[in-house]
């Protein structure tokens, strides 16, 4: 008996010494990303100006407040449009 002409053949898992045949899938978890402020409705800018916006829900658009210099000035101007808008029980 040659082996000239005999192809050879992977080898099969058990034989690998790798018994389970099981997969294992590995799911991605997302990650929230990180808000640049605490305050909602207000985000920074690249280049460090904070800029407010709110959703109107009556036009179904955004509604732009404007840029601010500190993120407690763009959180009032989204507080008082949000209480224009919604009413004094605003949040």
């Amino acid at each position: 008996m040659s082996d000239e002409g005999e192809e050879a053949s992977p080898p099969s898992p058990s034989a690998a010494g790798g018994g389970s045949t099981a997969t294992t899938k590995t799911t991605k978890t997302k990650t929230k990303k990180q808000c640049s402020s605490v305050y909602r409705g207000v985000r920074q800018r690249p280049w460090g100006s904070w800029a407010a916006e709110i959703r109107d829900p009556n036009r179904g658009a955004r509604l732009w407040l404007g840029t601010f210099d500190t993120a407690e000035e763009a959180a009032r101007a989204y507080d008082a449009a949000a209480r224009h808008i919604r009413g004094p029980g605003a949040r």
